[in-house]
Parts: C-alpha cells; sequence; structure tokens
C-alpha cells in the first residue's frame, strides 16, 4: 500500500475491504464507467501499463475474495477518475480532520528535475516504493521539512528509530490521518516544537498502523518549491 490518507467520507464499514468495495462502487456510478473501462484508464507507477480490468472485477465482483488493494491502486484510481482517494463524489472533507503529515507525490509536486528523476527510478523499482511530500514540521528536529520528498518502503519492516509512515483511525468519526514519526517501539514519537504533535501514539494495529518505513529523503532546490 501507498501510504495515504484514507479519508472516507462514508459509512463506517466493519473492515477496509468493504470500505474500498463501497468507494469503488461509487466512483464508478458517478462516473458512468464500468469496472474494465476504469481499469484501462488508469495508469500505474511508471505512467506506461495500465490497471488490469480484473483487478477491480475480481476484487468486487469475487465471493471468495478476501485482499484489500493497495494504496498506491488507490491513488492511481482517484487520480484517473479525478476525485480524492476514499472519498465519495461531492462530499466534504471533515472540518475537524487534521491535515497529513504528508501527502502522496505527484509529478508536478515539485519544480526539480533531479527530484522527479530520483522519484521515477524509485518507481521503476516496483509497488512497494511510495513516494510522499512532507507537509508539516512534525520532524523538523529530525531533519525532514515541509516540502522534502520521501520514498516509503511498504514492505520494510520497522526497526527502532526509523522514521516511518503511519495511519492513525478514528473508527468512530470513519476518518483517518497519515503521519511521519519516529518509530521507539511501542510509541511513534515526533521531532518538532509544535507541542500539538508531541502526544506519543501507540502502536496498536487498530488505531495505529504502520504502513512503511523512509528509507530515502530528498530536499528540492528553494527555487523549485517555490516555483
Amino acid at each position: 500500500m501507498s501510504c495515504i490518507s484514507l479519508r472516507r467520507n462514508i459509512p463506517l464499514m466493519s473492515t477496509m475491504r468493504d470500505a474500498q468495495i463501497a468507494w469503488v462502487k461509487a466512483v464508478a456510478a458517478y462516473k458512468g464507467w464500468s469496472l474494465s473501462r476504469w481499469a484501462k484508464r488508469t495508469r500505474m507507477g511508471d505512467g506506461e501499463s495500465s490497471l488490469a480490468p480484473s483487478t477491480l472485477t475480481r476484487f468486487v465482483n469475487d465471493p471468495d475474495a478476501t485482499h484489500e488493494l493497495m494504496d498506491a491502486t488507490i491513488v492511481a484510481l482517484a487520480e484517473s477518475a479525478g476525485v480524492e482517494p476514499m472519498v465519495l463524489p461531492g462530499s466534504r472533507r471533515p472540518s475537524n480532520l487534521a491535515e497529513p503529515d504528508a501527502a502522496p507525490y505527484t509529478a508536478n509536486a515539485v519544480a526539480d528535475d533531479y527530484v522527479r528523476e530520483q522519484v521515477e527510478a524509485f518507481k521503476r523499482r516496483g509497488n512497494a516504493f511510495s513516494p510522499m511530500v512532507m507537509r508539516t514540521r512534525a520532524l523538523e528536529h529530525a531533519g525532514y521539512l515541509p516540502g522534502d520528498v520521501l520514498i516509503v518502503d511498504l514492505n520494510a519492516k520497522p526497526q527502532p528509530d526509523d522514521v516511518v509512515c503511519a495511519q492513525v483511525y478514528d473508527w468512530s468519526g470513519d476518518r483517518a490521518e497519515t503521519v511521519i514519526r519516529i518509530m521507539q517501539s511501542p510509541y511513534l514519537v515526533a521531532a518538532s516544537s509544535d507541542s500539538k504533535l508531541l502526544k506519543p501514539l501507540v502502536v496498536d494495529d487498530e488505531a495505529v498502523i504502520i504502513k512503511g518505513v523512509v528509507v530515502h529523503s530528498m530536499r528540492p532546490r528553494r527555487v523549485a518549491v517555490a516555483a
């Protein structure tokens, strides 16, 4: 999965799979697309290959399927349909949902050609590498600033003191927030002057789930960030 904030403005589901199916069906109906057509319009990490139609048709229609869609797939589907990931078309972002620490990287996220080339190189290595753009100062004292581009390895096993990408879920309010924090098991901690970010988060694999490990970071030229 890519590490994205899955803001789900849909009825609370028993599993993330249920929520994903509800979102896929709603977007397909909103666009008037078949699942196969939507898949063929969706470009994956290398920008050249489209999503296999069976990825969606089997996910939605196969009664024996139990898997979830990768977050990278959700992001690609959302981009091709022109909607937000896991937000029903026409719905609005909850006003009390915190801003995510990082957002998915897009091709126009920065104007630095070197950074774009490095991101594409990681994407060619497979969907396990998810590029993100840091948005907050949650780890400013650890050297990560807003605008930095992070590469998250979704297959890496977190070790003590690793910088990790996690999702914090509020199941009662049906919301989720992406955070970038330092792993100090069983806690995730910030390194910031912002007192609102300093409360440790307990990794319980229910309300707080680690999605991947930050294995590389890049800082675009300041002129590129401002462009």
